[in-house]
């Protein structure tokens, strides 16, 4: 008889697991409700362990504008003007073997959330190589350090606190850090060996305490080999139309190197019907329609060990004019502590009469420039950091016609 118990329980026992609370709604930093904003938070899928199929999720005391759906955890509703304050309510979650509920806490304001300020993808471009618009590659096992403005945020008045977590709202992987003081993230990038993974981090901006006014992400990949385009923003001039781009394929990276075919699996790209693309070189095809003055080509890379990196193509189109500039100029590696020398070759132009200056910005102390010879030189002072320096090269025809080209030179 009693062996018949002890089978019968263990053959139950699994299925009878009561779901429990395993993060806290209040630990993931709820986004505050704002009145005639549509309000949408996703609860995390950590939030009750373990549940079953099939799981049903419910609020019960909870202001009448907000609701929850079961398929995809989202809160969502729109507050009004009386619904200003805090509320106080819970959220349970229900299987087969039982319920299991939790408390919550939300904030409704009148004031409108404060908007987002510098551009994310410039900040990381100016110090990282990117393999895609907000994703920072980094070598497994290998140290980092990424910083982000003040003025990420925009300037609202208000005194803010910054938070950091994981895509999910679940709290940082252990190898990285975050510091509000600096708006940095340290640490070491775990040793891997495998295809690459990739994490999100979700770095929050908060006016109350705990909850979210304004967000902004970014992702860091690790992998034991890196892909990145170099710039990963490139320009396509088209003029009279004409105009071409330099080979795509040269701006592609694997572990510091231009990749060469046999390193690539899959080079993808949309074009419209009067742009082509022949072996990594984007043209005009003719008939480019009236309407169209600019547009945007993606471009996606994978190579043979899984790595995939992204670059995007801006279009300008100008069909009165033919450009001065025969393609775009690619980014310029100069060495810290050695010294430096470029030419511009003359064909970059679409004309033989040309005159050309240029603004060096914060290396025009270090850096000269010879019209003659079209040549960059100077002595690249010890004391500088790995960074990116914008230049601007200024051509003008002897029919007063002006143009110019925009590209940096990598510390």
């Amino acid at each position: 008889m009693w062996s018949l118990i002890v089978v019968a329980c263990s053959i139950l026992g699994p299925s009878l697991a009561l779901p429990e609370v395993s993060y806290p709604f209040n630990s993931q930093f709820p986004t505050v409700a704002r009145v005639d904003n549509p309000y949408d938070f996703q609860l995390a899928p950590s939030s009750f362990a373990p549940v079953g199929d099939g799981v049903k999720y419910a609020l019960s005391g909870a202001p009448v504008w907000l609701s929850i759906d079961s398929t995809t955890r989202r809160l969502q509703g729109t507050p009004k003007v009386n619904d200003v304050g805090v509320s106080m309510f819970r959220i349970s979650a229900t299987d087969s073997s039982g319920t299991a509920s939790m408390d919550a806490m939300l904030f409704t304001v009148m004031d409108p959330p404060p908007g987002l300020g510098e551009d994310v993808s410039s900040q990381l471009a100016k110090t990282e190589k990117l393999s895609g618009p907000r994703t920072v590659p980094i070598r497994s096992g290998a140290q980092f350090d990424i910083k982000f403005s003040r003025n990420t945020f925009a300037d609202d008045g208000s005194r803010k606190r910054y938070y950091a977590t994981s895509k999910d709202r679940t709290p940082l992987p252990t190898w990285l850090k975050f510091t509000p003081e600096t708006l940095g993230f340290t640490g070491r990038t775990p040793d891997t060996t495998g295809p690459p993974q990739e994490f999100m981090i979700i770095l929050i901006a908060s006016e109350i305490d705990g909850f979210e006014a304004a967000s902004v992400n970014f992702t860091i990949a690790v992998s034991p080999h890196e892909l990145v385009f170099d710039p990963w923003e490139n320009n396509l001039r088209l003029r009279g139309e004409s105009g071409s781009t330099r080979n795509i394929k040269n701006t592609l990276f694997l572990d510091g190197k231009v990749a060469v075919n046999s390193d690539i699996s899959r080079l993808s790209v949309e074009t419209p019907d009067w742009i082509k693309f022949d072996d990594g070189v984007f043209r005009a095809a003719g008939g480019i329609p009236s309407s169209i003055q600019e547009t945007t080509i993606n471009v996606l890379a994978e190579d043979r060990f899984g790595n995939r990196a992204s670059c995007v193509v801006r279009v300008k189109v100008d069909k009165d004019k033919l450009g001065l500039f025969r393609n775009d100029i690619g980014p310029i590696d100069a060495t810290i502590g050695e010294e430096f020398r470029y030419t511009f070759a003359q064909s970059l132009f679409t004309r033989p009469d040309v005159s050309v200056e240029i603004v060096l910005g914060s290396a025009s102390s270090w850096l000269q420039f010879d019209p003659r010879t079209l040549t960059l030189h100077g002595k690249v002072p010890t004391g500088l950091e790995p960074s990116k320096i914008p230049v601007k090269l200024i051509a003008s025809s002897s029919s007063n016609f002006e143009d110019e080209e925009k590209f940096h030179i990598s510390l």
